[in-house]
């Protein structure tokens, strides 16, 4: 079965059209009832589009940075979706902990690293979560 049939992973680009405006542009055309994961969910912006777009999915978000996670939590109890699953994780390349970096002052950070760039007050350290791809497969009973 082909993976693309049951599985979207942020499959989508930005490209700014002549006016100067973006657009979302799938790079394939997804069946009905898929099986979301949006990795790096920040707030939930495409987590809650998908949802609108596929009213019969599951979705998997993963937001490490916790007080983007909590907005993403909110954000899926206003819009009363059962079928979002929120996860306070990293997605990377190895099961266990990893250190990131991001700016403590940005209370909705859009960047995080798990290199630190030296000399900025405003960087905050913490240690969270991660797994990768394959194990929310495996955790999540999803198959492909």
């Amino acid at each position: 079965m082909n993976l693309w049939n049951n599985v979207l992973t942020k499959a989508w680009l930005r490209a700014r059209s002549k006016s100067g405006r973006f657009k979302i542009h799938f790079w394939k055309k997804i069946k009905n009832n898929p099986i979301i994961i949006d990795i790096g969910a920040n707030v939930g912006f495409f987590t809650m589009f998908a949802a609108s777009k596929y009213r019969v999915c599951t979705i998997y978000s993963y937001e490490p940075i916790h007080s983007n996670y909590q907005q993403l939590v909110k954000n899926k109890e206003l819009n009363s979706n059962e079928t979002i699953f929120c996860f306070n994780k990293a997605v990377c390349g190895h099961n266990g902990k990893i250190k990131i970096n991001y700016d403590k002052t940005d209370l909705f950070t859009t960047s995080a690293t798990i290199t630190n760039n030296g000399g900025d007050n405003n960087k905050d350290s913490i240690e969270i979560p991660c797994l990768t791809l394959s194990e929310i497969f495996k955790e999540n009973n999803t198959s492909f």
